[in-house]
């Protein structure tokens, strides 16, 4: 294809047709071809063809690396191949002269690359066709003159040059759809990796998963997976798979020292494919020092690296990026995996622990409502023993309660059931200096556990005799619970069992406790159950004769009041004749002397009234009628209008208009208004005024007696109603009076539905208050 002029135009001009045609045709079939290193082949040999040179190299430069390297060649020997990298830069630097455009080198004088290959392959010079895609080196296509420099021709670097354009475009595709395909390969191996580790919430079983997919991916050697303990500072191998394993799992290692422990620390993936030339790199025991390519990638969950992921390959097999950033993908993977997995496992032993509880809960609401069906101790000590017995699987179970009284502590024994079922009541009490164990939990009211009952543990707690039992009964631990009420012990269940316990399961001391405390408690209820019943039965028999005493005491005051009233009669009429001169005319001395006499037999006769009043209330129905409060107010202030006025009191009455008429019984409520009215007269001051209010609302009719007398102490206040009670002693020297007055108006008021009180203040007078019911509005036009 050379453009000499021997040649007839014509010629040149088909022969530049065919290169362009074949040219053409080469880069249709190249273009086509997605795998890199099959069109690289396939390039050299079109090249060769195409150009009709014997020696040919194709050279491509890796997008993260500085160095290119012989993807493809023909006529150049191995070690050629295998040796000659030529940097970047240096390469850059030639193509900077020739515009980026084919050119042609002469190797002898300035050599590409390694100078003594190239002396030694007997290379003279080279046309190289550079590939550039968007302004970036990917390689080049190289045409050597071997044995003797070659005279490239213009076509033959214009035709060098459209091929490498369209190589260049080939190329890239190539290394897209490789980069794709392995990017495919790699989700795939992900998906599925992922597949199996979903596929269980084991997490042993998961950690294996992890380490053995990670491994067969990769193509390692050895895999192992750490993860990192509760002290923050180790890491422990808890999967290795390869020939050491054992070797690896026996090794932790310090977070922060060699590779591993630094990517714990540091929480950043890495690669070392010379591991044993790395100053970080630290040496297992029994495992040899050889080369090695490490890859470590961290598990980080929340933020925090909880464990390492490393893959290791012997024999000069590295890792390359695209490794890393799987192993990085795969680490992120099975972290959530794990968590899941941990989550899992975390919920079902929380389900496991919530099922022990609820069914602990069971069990203790069902001894509960069995202890509630009972008041009776031994019933109580029954249910406890068995329960609490069967539950531990007891050779023995003892309960045992404190005794009440003087002298040294001591402990009754009650209760005793053995593993055969057999129930029986004890009464036998041991000083509490014979059993220190049974002390100490009584005196500190905490439970003692001892799981091993070793000769050495028995010295200090059980004494010779206890020691003897516990050895025949080939006893081996033993718990004891204080039965707890109010924080006083009142006793203790003892538990002795025939083998031996390292550990009491999760929960299983809280239950007994509970089921302590629940027996405690019912033993409690029924020691005041008991208690009760005995003071029932105290008091049944106090009332008894209280109601005797009550009996004997009104039928007393009946017969008094019964034979009083007739000659108290008797008295009163001849009184009453003789002060009024009808048994013949008497001188003042005489006439002052019969007033008092005449005065004191009235209070007497009053006071026989007032409790025949009481009687009449308790045993004799009243005789309601609606009725006028005003007309019986006015009847009662006359009939103390003369008392008034010799104690120099004024009588008020108050009554609001139209008021409505109650119902009742007309004498009774006289008695009312007159005990109430004398009351206040009694200890109103000379001078002084006692107010008689009658009102009403919707319901009741009120009555409200005031004086301004001395008033009454608030403590007495309730009392006052009470039968012969008198407010104190300086009263009733000074005032008078056998205390029945307003006993008799609270009776009388009461029976008539109605309510009695006082307001006052001492110095300040009183206020008695009546509350009445009002007749039915059908019966307040007829008035009895």
């Amino acid at each position: 294809m050379s453009d000499s002029p021997s040649i007839p135009l014509y010629e040149i001009e088909r022969a530049r047709r065919e290169a362009l045609e074949m040219l053409q045709a080469a880069a249709a079939d190249l273009t086509a071809e997605l795998d890199l290193e099959v069109l690289l082949d396939r390039l050299a040999e079109r090249a060769a063809a195409l150009f009709n040179v014997p020696t040919i190299s194709v050279m491509l430069w890796e997008p993260e690396e500085d160095m290119a390297t012989i993807y493809a060649s023909r006529g150049l020997s191995p070690a050629y191949v295998a040796g000659q990298r030529i940097p970047r830069r240096e390469a850059e630097q030639v193509l900077e002269t020739a515009d980026w455009r084919p050119f042609v080198l002469d190797l002898r004088a300035n050599p590409l690359g390694d100078r003594d290959l190239i002396l030694k392959e007997d290379l003279y010079n080279v046309l190289a066709a550079p590939f550039v895609f968007r302004g970036r080196l990917l390689g080049s296509l190289n045409l050597y003159g071997k044995g003797a420099p070659r005279d490239f021709t213009q076509d033959e670097m214009r035709l060098a040059g459209i091929l490498a354009n369209q190589m260049a475009v080939a190329i890239e595709n190539a290394r897209l759809f490789q980069e794709t395909r392995r990017r495919a390969d790699e989700m795939a191996a992900l998906l599925e990796v992922d597949r199996q580790i979903s596929s269980t919430l084991n997490l042993p079983r998961l950690l294996e998963l992890i380490a053995s997919q990670a491994q067969r991916v990769l193509q390692a050697d050895h895999s192992d997976l750490y993860l990192l303990e509760e002290d923050g500072k180790t890491l422990q191998a808890v999967v290795s798979i390869g020939d050491y394993a054992l070797d690896v799992m026996a090794t932790p290692l310090q977070v922060g020292r060699g590779i591993v422990g630094l990517v714990a620390q540091t929480g950043r993936a890495e690669i070392v494919n010379r591991v044993d030339l790395d100053p970080r790199a630290m040496r297992l025991p029994n495992i040899p020092d050889r080369p090695q390519a490490l890859l470590c990638a961290p598990l980080i969950s929340r933020g925090k690296v909880i464990g390492v992921l490393a893959l290791s390959r012997m024999g000069g097999r590295e890792f390359v990026q695209a490794d890393l950033n799987f192993l990085v993908g795969l680490a992120r993977q099975a972290t959530i995996a794990m968590e899941n997995a941990r989550l899992f496992q975390a919920a079902q032993q929380r389900a496991e622990a919530l099922a022990r509880r609820t069914e602990a809960l069971i069990q203790l609401v069902e001894f509960s409502r069995t202890l509630a069906t009972s008041l009776e101790m031994e019933t109580i000590l029954n249910h406890l023993v068995r329960r609490m017995g069967n539950h531990f699987e007891a050779a023995v179970t003892t309960v045992a309660l404190t005794t009440e009284g003087e002298g040294d502590p001591a402990f009754r024994i009650v209760t005793v059931y053995d593993r055969t079922g057999r129930l029986s009541q004890e009464r036998w009490v041991i000083p509490a200096s014979r059993s220190p164990a049974l002390a100490r939990v009584i005196r500190e009211r905490r439970p003692l556990f001892i799981g091993d009952l070793a000769p050495t543990s028995l010295t200090e707690l059980f004494l010779e005799e206890e020691r003897e039992a516990i050895a025949h009964l080939q006893v081996h631990a033993v718990l004891i619970l204080p039965l707890l009420c109010q924080e006083e012990a009142i006793g203790a269940v003892s538990l002795w069992m025939q083998r031996i316990i390292r550990r009491l399961p999760d929960g299983e001391l809280d239950w007994a406790k509970a089921v302590a405390d629940q027996a405690a408690l019912a033993l409690q209820n029924a020691r005041l159950y008991a208690e009760s019943r005995q003071q029932a039965r105290e008091m049944a028999a106090a009332l008894e004769r209280q109601q005797e005493l009550d009996r004997l005491q009104r039928q007393f005051i009946q017969n008094v009041s019964h034979e009083l009233r007739t000659p108290l009669a008797l008295v009163q009429g001849y009184v009453e004749l003789l002060h009024a001169g009808d048994l013949g005319p008497l001188d003042p001395v005489q006439h002052q002397t019969l007033s008092i006499v005449v005065d004191k037999v009235k209070v007497l006769a009053r006071l026989v009234e007032s409790i025949t009043a009481l009687q009449e209330i308790e045993s004799g129905p009243l005789t309601l009628h609606p009725l006028s409060l005003t007309e019986v107010a006015q009847t009662a202030l006359k009939g103390v209008q003369q008392t008034a006025y010799r104690a120099g009191v004024e009588l008020v009455l108050e009554v609001e208009d139209q008021l409505p008429l109650v119902y009742g019984d007309r004498a009774r409520l006289g008695l009312v208004f007159h005990h109430l009215l004398e009351n206040a007269i009694k200890f109103s001051p000379d001078g002084g005024r006692v107010t008689l209010r009658l009102g009403a609302d919707s319901q009741m009719a009120r009555i409200e007696v005031s004086d301004q007398g001395v008033g009454i102490p608030p403590d007495q206040q309730e009392r006052i109603f009470d039968r012969f009670y008198q407010v104190d002693g300086s009263a009733t020297r000074r005032f008078g009076g056998a205390g029945l007055g307003l006993a008799v108006v609270k009776e009388i008021v009461l029976a008539h539905g109605g309510r009695v009180g006082v307001e006052s203040r001492a110095g300040r007078g009183s206020t008695f208050t009546v509350e009445l019911p009002l007749a039915p509005l059908q019966d307040a036009d007829t008035e009895g």
